[in-house]
């Protein structure tokens, strides 16, 4: 089980690896392969559980959720820039509690970093099944607000639960 855990995600680095540096010479491939391996050696103390990235529906799930958070990431965007351009300046700030469905930690922990990295948003904290979420526009309804992680939540429970 302990080869298995650390085959995968030796093979997880490595293909993100590869991934960063795409036109590939062979001193790349070579020195991927070596990082990724010391890597995961380090890693493997902090893994704990099942970890099975490389299962075909995880890894298609996490396809199909790259052009979701690009398209979420280019929305907030827009939507930070015509905030920042108004005169007025209509920002509403504050923080808002957001319950989740997801039952592992890796799961919140991949709502949470998207949540952050779309612009007007940051994950402040996460506790059980409640997100809190810092807006720079806080929704005006309990249904709006549900929706902040609503485009993510789906995705990810495919990827990782």
């Amino acid at each position: 089980m302990i080869i298995y855990r650390f085959v995968n995600l030796w093979a997880v680095l490595y293909v993100v690896w590869l991934a960063l540096t795409f036109p590939f010479s062979g001193q790349q491939i070579i020195a991927g392969a070596v990082v990724s391996f010391i890597t995961a050696l380090i890693s493997m103390k902090f893994v704990k559980g099942k970890l099975d990235l490389l299962n075909p529906k995880r890894v298609g799930g996490f396809l199909w959720y790259l052009p979701v958070f690009t398209w979420a990431l280019i929305k907030a965007n827009i939507e930070i820039a015509i905030t920042v351009l108004n005169p007025f300046m209509p920002i509403r700030p504050g923080i808002v509690a957001v319950k989740t469905g997801l039952k592992r930690d890796i799961s919140k922990a991949l709502l949470a970093n998207s949540i952050t990295l779309t612009p007007g948003t940051l994950t402040v904290d996460v506790d059980e099944d409640t997100i809190h979420i810092h807006c720079v526009k806080v929704p005006a309804s309990e249904t709006e607000i549900a929706q902040l992680a609503k485009p993510f939540e789906d995705h990810i429970r495919r990827i990782s639960e």
